[in-house]
């Protein structure tokens, strides 16, 4: 499936979010949107997710505008999780990963056998099984986390789109939701597109990433070409020093100094 943005432009009012976005989601990767707070990295992943609709330029998932499809289509070909998911009071885990099969199922329809096996593996791909009836409110942020990552698995979309997916996370459980997610691409082919504030964790783990700076896509490609002493410095304004990843091989960024302003 290929999913890209051409010449995609947003605005809130009279200020202008997003202007001339040109991507190309590469298929079966992990790709990581990064940039500094209000660079607009959250507003592309709404935009390709149909959340928002550009003011101009366009969303084409296999050179069709997404605005065109129908949403139960748009759902079979993209799920997303959004930073803060909520969920009504009591609600269990099950049922929370049933709602992940709407999109296929016909109106007022019970849930088929296809249904519930896609369920319940989604439950035993994010180890949730256990916790199938437990309530959410129950749960660990990280277990919530990948509760809701079930519910996106049980959809069963090409392409699974997160916003943050960390955050609100402790270090253990962040490293716990991203292992989840190169596995879920290294083993079950899913493309990831997922926005995180973290550099080092989007180096270890995004076979690509797109750098956003003032609503425009300042660098994107495989992290060696991105993390830069240049790019980081215009995106983030800090200067940095690299270190060498003992175990991956990558290279690590550690902040010294703010840049001149």
């Amino acid at each position: 499936m290929t999913l890209e943005s051409t010449a995609l432009t947003f605005t809130y009012g009279a200020e202008s979010v997003l202007t001339d976005i040109d991507l190309v989601i590469p298929d079966g990767r992990i790709t990581a949107l990064v940039g500094a707070n209000g660079s607009g990295k959250s507003t592309i992943l709404k935009n390709l997710a149909r959340l928002l609709k550009p003011t101009r330029g366009s969303v084409l998932i296999d050179g069709k505008d997404i605005h065109t499809m129908g949403s139960k289509e748009v759902a079979r070909r993209i799920s997303i999780l959004p930073q803060k998911p909520e969920a009504p009071d009591g609600l269990r885990v099950a049922e929370l990963v049933a709602y992940g099969r709407f999109s296929w199922q016909s109106p007022l329809a019970q849930l088929n056998a296809l249904d519930k096996d896609k369920i319940s593996s989604a439950l035993e791909l994010t180890g949730m099984k256990k916790f199938a009836e437990r309530e959410l409110s129950t749960l660990s942020g990280g277990q919530r986390q990948r509760a809701w990552i079930a519910m996106a698995l049980a959809q069963d979309s090409r392409t699974m789109l997160l916003d943050e997916p960390t955050t609100f996370l402790d270090l253990a459980h962040q490293f716990e939701v991203l292992t989840l997610l190169k596995h879920l691409n290294r083993e079950n082919g899913k493309t990831i597109v997922m926005v995180l504030h973290d550099l080092n964790q989007a180096a270890n783990f995004a076979d690509n990433m797109i750098v956003v700076s003032n609503g425009r896509v300042l660098r994107h490609g495989p992290p060696s070409e991105v993390i830069v002493p240049e790019v980081i410095a215009e995106a983030f304004g800090v200067v940095v020093d690299f270190i060498e990843d003992p175990k991956s091989g990558n290279r690590l960024v550690v902040p010294v100094a703010l840049t001149e302003q």
